[in-house]
């Protein structure tokens, strides 16, 4: 995969501070659950892709090579410019992963992810329908209001209020506190337990591709970690951060199986904690159901107020 002759750059940890620049000025709202640098960089851990980005026009664009499917755009470019200069910058990076893709027997490239926002975003320009074509992919994007989830106030929040007060009196010696890397080696166990269990009601679980790199790097990607413990034994672990939009992301949730409620006060904990680093953060990304009616409901407890569309686009 020889990118570098083309200026393209594999992404490093080094590179977040360029990538949280970039993403404070976007004139769209950046706000996929995917397209945050933490994400991008673990997922480009895996041995079936590697992520790379260059600035193309003054904005960041991150491209996604995957084994077998070539060269792809992972999501919008980051950087200042209305929907026109996004739509150009858009067409002119497809246009490059086409001609790659063409070179190395891969099909037609596509910017991976977008959600109905952005969609709206570029929809207002003029020739959005001449160079583009989009259709939706399987899930929808959830975003919990922080100021209701601190309160749980009225009847859509009766059920999270019971579930609360029925684990605290299960368990009241379940405690919360800042992860470290020294605490991996018991998270991972958290997560193959869950893998296990609860694990075997979805089809298929992606963060297992990420898990290991966004708990191990949480201080260079500024990623927040919570520990639940019980005994002083890590029962549980809930992750994300805010975002350099001032909004804030959750990134990884598992238990161990036995004990109920422990998910639904690790996030109230978790919005907590997001509140106490910005209180100015007034939305929580908790990314998308994946078509999955159990995560679906699950989600659904916590009142998103905020639902987008997932979609796909490539040049016509």
């Amino acid at each position: 995969m020889k990118l570098g002759q083309h200026g393209f750059r594999r992404i490093r940890l080094r590179d977040k501070a360029v990538f949280d620049e970039y993403m404070k000025m976007c004139e769209y709202p950046a706000n996929l659950w995917s397209s945050n640098f933490a994400y991008l960089w673990a997922d480009s851990q895996a041995d079936k892709r590697q992520v790379y980005w260059k600035i193309i026009d003054g904005m960041l664009v991150p491209l996604v090579y995957l084994r077998g499917k070539g060269l792809h755009v992972c999501c919008l470019p980051f950087g200042k410019g209305g929907p026109d200069h996004v739509l150009r910058v858009v067409a002119r990076s497809l246009w490059f992963c086409n001609r790659w893709n063409r070179q190395h027997g891969a099909g037609k490239a596509t910017v991976r992810a977008l959600n109905e926002s952005q969609l709206a975003f570029l929809r207002s320009s003029a020739r959005f329908r001449k160079l583009v074509e989009k259709w939706k992919i399987k899930g929808i994007e959830m975003h919990y209001d922080v100021e209701k989830l601190l309160a749980l106030k009225g009847k859509d929040f009766a059920n999270v209020r019971n579930i609360l007060n029925r684990f605290r009196r299960n368990y009241p010696d379940v405690t919360i506190r800042r992860g470290n890397p020294g605490d991996l080696g018991h998270i991972l166990r958290v997560s193959k337990n869950w893998r296990k269990t609860a694990g075997k009601k979805y089809d298929v679980v992606f963060d297992d591709v990420y898990f290991r790199e966004i708990v191990a790097y949480q201080e260079e990607l500024d990623h927040l970690v919570l520990v639940a413990e019980n005994k002083e034994k890590i029962v549980g672990v809930v992750t994300g951060g805010v975002l350099p939009t001032g909004e804030s992301w959750g990134c990884l949730i598992k238990k161990i199986d036995q004990i109920d409620g422990l998910n639904e006060w690790m996030v109230i904990e978790f919005v907590k904690e997001i509140s106490r680093i910005n209180p100015q953060t007034k939305l929580l990304n908790v990314g998308s159901d994946l078509g999955m009616p159990g995560l679906s409901v699950y989600k659904q407890k916590f009142r998103p107020v905020l639902n987008l569309k997932r979609y796909r686009m490539r040049l016509r």
